[in-house]
């Protein structure tokens, strides 16, 4: 494993990013958010807004290290970044189709959106649910991040969410309708209504190269005043909407996010904000962007380095993968992220499990297969503590010596009892001899990993909501989805 990324070289990055801040500067098509940089000591000229470099190192210094997001059930409530060595895991986000194991991939349905959000709420290394599992036909969000306009902003699925899961929410901060309604939501659902503590998180980019569009500031702003916590990230792609050059692409990044850090300072100071990258390289022989390759990992991992240099709390992407279906490539791809995620450190992993096609398609069958995945990582980093721990104590001998030479091992002891026994099992690898899985049926593990999907859904059980906060949801989904 390579040395994370030296001090030297983020003190470098942070210095350019200063100047293309106060020298090159963004553009902000907001006339409020431009005239609250300028109040803050902004250089505003038309749209275009640069920083000085004062003013950036005080918002930093204005953005906590950490928060307490709160849910529905104060059991599920979650410290994101700080002394806490835990990760936050979200489901995949944002896919328009649906790969079925037993149909095939479709267009997201309402339907769809329901069974993810039960699976959600059964896997147990997800800790958050997400606004939009899947986008079905009338909540889809096309563009990047902009043409929101006509599309709903999301009532019936919020409503679904907050009453099938109580998990924290992953809200929407697309556009100033997404951003409240999460809000407002979610602050009913955690009996809030100010709401005075983070209930809900919302995620914002901005369009690279430089460019701070109406919608995205509009829900930027929204979540900001409210203190809601924000996750920041620039997803400048190198050779397309940044240079080729990958160091040039990370200052670039790094230099966009902090401005959106700027915004949301200047709008609410002390507003948490989740730093990190959601960069690439577009690849010219596949004509695509490459979320599932290794740049995105390296530049990820960049972010996440940069973030606790800031000492902030840090957000990276998880099972992602470019593969269309389920295969050597969605799995390779996928435990590549993932692992690059665990070992960078991350506070926050987002879109860690379900996602394939470039973020095109949601598959719960993948669900489970990176769910999966994670708990092998998550073992194998708290077996390795442990195992350091039983070396540093009194290791015993005395099994070995008892065993004769070339003899089995006769242990007494029940392996729950012991620190540092293995223990971790799968729900879809197969071993042992070929004709023993050939005679149960030669299931693949695509074919275990949807099955166990129907065994989740069948033991998912919807968690207990107060009447008066059903009421309440309901009454604001009907006040709100025909104005």
């Amino acid at each position: 494993m390579r040395d994370r990324l030296p001090t030297t070289a983020c003190a470098t990055i942070h210095e350019h990013s200063l100047t293309v801040l106060s020298e090159i500067g963004m553009a902000v098509e907001h006339d409020a958010a431009r005239e609250a940089l300028d109040a803050a000591g902004a250089t505003v000229d038309g749209t275009a807004v640069t920083l000085p470099p004062d003013l950036v190192e005080s918002c930093l210094d204005d953005a906590p290290s950490s928060f307490t997001w709160h849910a529905r059930n104060p059991g599920r409530t979650v410290t994101v970044g700080g002394d806490t060595d835990e990760q936050v895991l979200t489901p995949g986000t944002g896919a328009r189709h649906v790969l079925s194991h037993q149909s095939g991939r479709s267009r997201a349905t309402m339907a769809d959106f329901e069974k993810l959000v039960r699976l959600a709420h059964v896997a147990e290394p997800i800790d958050c649910i997400g606004y939009d599992l899947c986008s079905p036909e009338r909540f889809a969000l096309g563009g990047n991040p902009g043409g929101f306009e006509d599309a709903d902003p999301g009532y019936e699925l919020l409503e679904t969410l907050l009453t099938h899961s109580d998990k924290p929410l992953v809200g929407s901060a697309r556009t100033a309708a997404n951003a409240r309604a999460s809000i407002d939501m979610a602050s009913l659902a955690v009996g809030d209504e100010t709401p005075s503590k983070p209930v809900v998180l919302g995620r914002v980019h901005p369009r690279s190269p430089r460019r701070w569009n109406e919608p995205i500031v509009d829900g930027l702003r929204e979540f900001a005043a409210d203190g809601q916590p924000l996750i920041v990230s620039s997803g400048a792609i190198a050779g397309a909407s940044a240079p080729v050059s990958l160091s040039e692409t990370v200052v670039l990044a790094n230099a966009e996010t902090l401005f959106g850090l700027v915004l949301a300072q200047v709008t609410n100071a002390g507003t948490p904000v989740l730093f990190g990258y959601a960069s690439t390289h577009y690849d010219p022989d596949a004509g695509a962007v490459a979320y599932g390759g290794p740049t995105s990992s390296l530049l990820s991992s960049i972010g996440v380095r940069m973030g606790q240099y800031y000492d902030l709390p840090a957000r990276t992407e998880g099972g992602v993968t470019d593969a269309k279906t389920l295969g050597d490539q969605s799995g390779s791809e996928s435990m590549r992220k993932l692992a690059g995620a665990f070992d960078s450190g991350a506070d926050l992993v987002f879109n860690a499990a379900g996602l394939l096609d470039t973020y095109e398609t949601i598959s719960p069958a993948k669900f489970v297969l990176d769910c999966e995945r994670i708990r092998d990582l998550q073992w194998s980093a708290g077996t390795h503590d442990t195992l350091v721990d039983s070396l540093a104590s009194d290791v015993s001998l005395d099994r070995i010596r008892d065993a004769a030479p070339g003899d089995a091992f006769t242990d007494e002891r029940d392996p729950s009892s012991v620190a540092d026994a293995p223990s971790v099992q799968s729900e879809t690898a197969r071993r042992g001899r070929y004709t023993a899985w050939e005679d149960a049926g030669a299931e693949t593990a695509v074919d275990r990993a949807a099955a166990r999907v129907d065994d989740l859904l069948e033991v998912y059980e919807r968690p207990p909501v107060d009447e008066s906060v059903r009421h309440t949801l309901r009454d604001y989904v009907d006040a709100h989805a025909d104005s």
